[in-house]
């Protein structure tokens, strides 16, 4: 897939939630995009997939830690350099 089909408004905001925050979680990236936690999912997979995030299993807590890659920090510096064209102007 490739990677301008992987943002729209609710993905771009929970990339952006993301590579913001470092360490989180799905549940909490989810309230983040207004989303369902199935959809988060999903939109996970393929950032995953992608290999703009990393799940690591929170061993003894029931949640998955999500972290960006070096690769993903490096494609959110590129789109926040075109979010800030867009509302600039």
């Amino acid at each position: 897939m490739k990677l301008e089909y992987l943002f729209y408004v609710s993905r771009l905001k929970i990339f952006e939630s993301i590579v913001n925050n470092g360490d989180t979680w799905s549940a909490q990236v989810a309230r983040v995009g207004f989303v369902s936690c199935s959809y988060t999912a999903k939109i996970l997979n393929l950032f995953e997939k992608a290999g703009l995030i990393t799940r690591t299993r929170n061993w003894g807590k029931r949640n998955i830690i999500i972290q960006p890659t070096e690769k993903g920090k490096g494609v959110w510096q590129h789109l926040k350099a075109i979010k800030g064209g867009l509302i600039d102007g």
